[in-house]
């Protein structure tokens, strides 16, 4: 999420870009760093765990995970989004766009699940739940506003 919002605010001209640069840095290498010390094996074995079962041994294995594995997973993944409660949302979300205020903060949280999908499209509704909840957060001050200049 922190691509997203650093991108916004630079598009919108709140943080200078070399501010942007640093942050992103940061967050970044964080993520490595945490990566490191922890014991990561890496993309393919957090593909392999996601996708295809838990290694016994993984330190020993040595992970085969193919583009066309990963094209099942997407598409797979999809489908588990179109059944989930992801369109309704965005539905909603889509509806308080209307207010320009609201705006940024829907692609940011749009922009935030797309790439947490593309990364890995491993679809669990826990990882949109800021999405749904932003969504919400937009229609129904949508409503609010809306019943503001009826009255």
């Amino acid at each position: 999420m922190a691509g997203p919002t650093l991108l916004l605010c630079w598009l919108e001209r709140r943080i200078e870009f070399w501010k942007a640069s640093v942050l992103g840095s940061v967050a970044l290498g964080s993520v490595l760093v945490i990566n490191h010390f922890a014991g990561d094996y890496g993309i393919k074995m957090l593909y392999y765990r996601n996708f295809i079962g838990v290694p016994l041994a993984p330190a020993e294995m040595t992970i085969q995970f193919s583009s066309h594995d990963y094209l099942s997973a997407f598409r797979s993944g999809i489908t588990l989004a179109a059944n989930s409660f992801f369109i309704p949302f965005l539905l909603l979300g889509l509806v308080g766009v209307i207010e320009k205020q609201l705006r940024a903060l829907c692609a940011v949280m749009l922009a935030d699940v797309i790439l947490h999908f593309v990364v890995l499209p491993n679809w669990q509704e826990g990882w949109v739940a800021l999405f749904y909840l932003a969504c919400g957060i937009c229609a129904a001050t949508l409503v609010k506003d809306q019943e503001r200049t009826t009255v």
